[in-house]
């Protein structure tokens, strides 16, 4: 049986949303929708969409920063549909990284067409199909630290996100100071299913062997975004790039190790939502 092509509709409109999905659905394609844009960032790593409708203009947030979030670590191709004509928005979401922009009113046979050049564009640049991970293969191939090392978190977020499921009876929350000779790292977690990346380390040295140090913060974020997770770091005294990197790493997995803790008094997601 041949798969379906899955795409995100990011749209806070209920009419559009609904005639981008009966259009979709229609014409073979499996949908999922997102209203509000951080919904869409945890949608785009949980449900690894093969393509993303992008509107610009959502409650909480620009499309725009989620544009620029993304293509921090994906190339999932993304096509702009906004009622912004103006060829100033048009530039600057195409030099964002977005594959195509359709200026709303449009009718189903330029959306369709549209989408189909995008998937087919990207499949041919990837000698492929692209895989429900989200992951572009063509042969065996070598590439540089960065893709090496951002892939990584990538796919570690995944799976992590995949591994503590719905959350229900685990502590959610994790924090760890860990000391690494003359290095003192704090990390401090939340599994809350939205992302956020925030570190204060800077590093003496542009690499710690084969790697470039400003890697660590790509490898970090991505598994922040891909795993849906709330990811702090302070480094509170350090003086060697080695010892800094592995304390982060270290004081990571002992706060990761914490917010997975089953803990008995939680019976459910640890949330307040829908309680006050």
């Amino acid at each position: 049986m041949e798969t379906k092509d899955k795409i995100l509709i990011v749209e806070d409109d209920e009419t559009i949303a609904a005639f981008l999905i009966a259009v979709l659905e229609a014409n073979g394609f499996d949908t999922i929708r997102a209203s509000l844009g951080r919904e869409a960032v945890t949608l785009i790593s949980s449900h690894c969409p093969d393509l993303v409708l992008l509107d610009l203009s959502l409650p909480d947030m620009d499309g725009m920063e989620i544009l620029a979030g993304l293509r921090k670590w994906s190339t999932l191709p993304v096509i702009v549909v906004s009622a912004r004509g103006r060829e100033r928005d048009k530039v600057i979401a195409l030099d964002m990284g977005a594959d195509d922009y359709l200026t709303k009113p449009f009718g189903p046979g330029e959306l369709l067409a549209r989408i189909r050049a995008a998937l087919r564009h990207v499949r041919t640049a990837a000698g492929g199909e692209v895989g429900r991970t989200g992951v572009y293969r063509c042969g065996d191939l070598e590439v540089d630290c960065h893709h090496t090392i951002e892939d990584t978190g990538i796919v570690l977020g995944q799976v992590i996100r995949e591994a503590v499921g719905d959350k229900k009876g685990i502590v959610r929350y994790g924090t760890c100071i860990l000391p690494m000779d003359e290095s003192l790292v704090l990390c401090s977690l939340d599994l809350s299913g939205r992302p956020y990346y925030v570190s204060d380390v800077e590093f003496p040295t542009e690499r710690v062997g084969e790697m470039d140090t400003q890697m660590v913060k790509e490898f970090f974020y991505a598994i922040s975004y891909s795993a849906g997770m709330n990811l702090h770091f302070k480094m509170l005294s350090g003086g060697n790039s080695h010892h800094m990197v592995e304390g982060m790493f270290k004081a990571f997995a002992k706060a990761l190790d914490m917010a997975t803790t089953h803990d008995p008094r939680i019976t459910d997601v640890l949330s307040t939502k829908g309680s006050l």
